[in-house]
């Protein structure tokens, strides 16, 4: 399937060395890169294959999805092993970060450059807005500024049919250091998420992906809101 991504003015987030942008961190979703001198091509695979359990868990979970899209991808490395699962899944993957799209994981043709609470569309070879089967964010609920939320949220509904589910998680996390405090600009509690998703009409599911056994290495389930929901 030839995908394109319709606002040609949305390029994720670009800004100079210096300048700092509320719920951006540039080694973010970097972990297919070397981001310190010390770090082996090993462990930089170890990283890597430690989402192998999630997306075997999301796979199992929902065996009838034939289009996903993850939201604030990262390095592609969840979507990744879920190709290698199944490989007749269309998986399309979105990300502010520029660098991203070098990332040997992604699927290049597949992966978009956006700032996902700045319209985007996604559509198909006859023009026709996507509609996915499963969307899946994780960990990207608490980068996204509070004032443009609704706005990433109508991103995500337009891309949904009626039986869609969404499967997300945001963490819980205050950056101790005050130069990092801007990264999480948007961290609320487990109650907090359940209720702004309710408000703004959502329904909200009981299930519940990630484990002790399953969470990648970047995830800390103490200290994260868990979040299944779909359209009412």
């Amino acid at each position: 399937m030839n995908i394109r991504q319709t606002n040609i003015d949305n390029v994720g987030i670009v800004i100079g060395d210096d300048e700092i942008f509320p719920g951006y961190n540039p080694k973010d979703g970097m972990h297919f890169t070397k981001t310190s001198p010390n770090q082996t091509q090993h462990e930089l695979y170890i990283m890597h294959a430690s989402y192998k359990p999630l997306a075997t868990s999301l796979i199992e979970s929902y065996p009838s999805c034939q289009k996903l899209l993850d939201v604030g991808s990262g390095a592609g490395s969840l979507t990744y092993w879920m190709r290698q699962l199944k490989s007749d899944l269309t998986i399309v993957t979105l990300d502010g970060n520029p660098q991203t799209v070098n990332s040997k994981w992604l699927k290049k043709d597949h992966h978009f450059i956006v700032r996902t609470d700045v319209d985007y569309t996604l559509v198909d070879d006859q023009g026709e807005t996507i509609l996915f089967d499963v969307i899946t964010s994780f960990e990207h609920f608490e980068h996204i500024q509070p004032e443009t939320f609704e706005t990433f949220l109508n991103n995500i509904k337009k891309h949904c049919h009626k039986d869609t589910i969404i499967i997300a998680s945001a963490s819980k996390h205050h950056h101790p250091k005050p130069e990092d405090a801007h990264i999480h600009c948007n961290v609320q509690t487990q109650e907090a998420w359940d209720k702004y998703l309710k408000n703004l009409g959502w329904k909200l599911l009981p299930e519940k992906y990630i484990t002790n056994t399953n969470h990648p290495f970047n995830f800390n389930i103490a200290i994260s809101s868990q979040l299944t929901f779909r359209l009412s």
